[in-house]
């Protein structure tokens, strides 16, 4: 038992370094941030490698049966990213069952029932909250079992052990919540941590915004002074031309400060993307 009890923990242990190690380079790489799709490439390196590990060091059952839970972090990768995820991640789990254990057709017919399902599950599962994540990922694991156990048991004449309900159909409904827990809790720190730099971004500027007024205000004050100067009559035009390029200097001068304090202020845009102007000025 304590034998079978450490590969289950190894194979939890390869997910959850997997996920570290997701959200390390995707807080840290800004290559990652940019696009969706290559935050879809780092999920399927990051889901594929715990597959193939689970795969390579196996949680032995009994003399002949040998299990692991390379379902878990297939299931995981399928739920947050759909099936752009799922297809690639099943393209490799079957192929390294292929090349470590041989073909088996249900193997192939277990996770293609898992892909379809679990694909079409996926846009529902994202716009869950938190709470409702942890429950339905599973409960929707649990279910998968049941099918993939009746679907063996078809193709088969597959026999249901006692050890094959527990770490099959039990174990990975509650591996699959334990680690939708550590996603989600991963998620919400980032987040917090992104609103908190905003609110030490804004309290930063509501402070220079005092210091900028007085910037602002005085040549504001020059140009109003040049600008009563040049009421009188009495002033000749060559006297007239300078006053109004030292107002138009100081004007400037405003208008710099500005667009400095704006830079500053606004957010750093998340997604870039070319912009046809001429298009958009007969459009205006």
């Amino acid at each position: 038992m304590t034998y079978i009890n450490e590969h289950v923990l190894n194979n939890l242990f390869y997910m959850l370094v997997s996920i570290f190690f997701f959200y390390f380079l995707y807080d840290h790489v800004r290559f990652f941030q940019r696009k969706k799709a290559h935050q879809r490439l780092l999920l399927i390196a990051c889901s594929s490698v715990p597959i193939i590990l689970c795969m390579k060091y196996p949680i032995y059952i009994a003399p002949d049966c040998v299990h692991d839970l390379r379902q878990v972090p297939f299931l995981l990768g399928t739920f947050y990213g759909g099936w752009t995820v799922s297809f690639p991640l099943l393209l490799i789990l079957l192929l390294a069952r292929w090349v470590m254990y041989g073909y088996q057709f249900i193997t192939v017919a277990v996770y293609v029932m898992m892909f379809v399902f679990g694909s079409l599950f996926s846009p529902i599962f994202q716009r869950l909250s938190r709470k409702q994540r942890l429950f339905a990922s599973g409960v929707v694991t649990f279910i998968l079992a049941i099918v993939a156990t009746i679907l063996a048991i078809v193709i088969s004449d597959f026999q249901v052990t006692e050890s094959y309900i527990i770490h099959f159909i039990l174990v990975p409904p509650f591996a699959v919540s334990f680690v939708v827990l550590i996603v989600e809790t991963l998620r919400e720190a980032l987040l917090v941590r992104s609103e908190a730099i905003k609110l030490e971004k804004m309290e930063v500027v509501s402070q220079l915004a005092a210091s900028i007024s007085h910037e602002i205000r005085n040549p504001l004050t020059v140009v109003k002074g040049f600008l009563q100067l040049m009421k009188s009559k009495d002033i000749l035009a060559e006297t007239r031309e300078q006053y109004i390029n030292i107002a138009l200097e100081e004007l400037n001068r405003a208008c710099a400060i500005i667009d400095d304090y704006l830079t500053f202020a606004k957010p750093f845009p998340e997604k870039m993307e070319p912009l046809d102007v001429h298009h958009e000025l007969t459009k205006a």
